[in-house]
């Protein structure tokens, strides 16, 4: 029965029990909670008020929103957010608007900032408080 205890114990010190921290790999940050709600989010603001003006899709389907994982597209989109003067970040989750437009969302359920960039990395605006 000790022996059960302490091997239950070894293993619950050794498990990753933090889920709100992002892992990441390279500059894309990835294995997050926060993937789903954070698509909603932008698909439900950019279905709310148009920003077709800015080359976003108005009203996208929640499906046209992608993760991505592209390492060279995740170092851009750092290195634009960092321009802002807001980090350094070390790691972003973007999100690609339907080939029209860049998301850098937060990657915790607890960050709720998007900043919206164009398919060049010029900055658009951004929203606090949902994606």
């Amino acid at each position: 029965m000790r022996i059960g205890i302490l091997l239950l114990v070894g293993a619950l010190a050794l498990a990753d029990v933090s889920p709100a921290v992002p892992h990441s790999v390279g500059p894309c940050a990835s294995d997050t909670s926060a993937v789903q709600h954070r698509r909603t989010e932008v698909a439900g603001f950019l279905g709310f008020e148009d920003h077709s003006a800015n080359g976003l899709p108005f009203r996208p389907a929640e499906s046209s929103i992608a993760v991505v994982t592209d390492s060279a597209t995740c170092a851009a989109g750092l290195a634009a957010l960092n321009a802002l003067g807001g980090g350094p970040e070390q790691s972003v989750l973007i999100l690609d608007l339907s080939g029209s437009g860049w998301a850098i969302v937060g990657s915790t359920l607890l960050e709720d900032t998007a900043d919206y960039f164009t398919r060049e990395w010029q900055y658009l605006f951004t929203i606090h408080g949902a994606g």
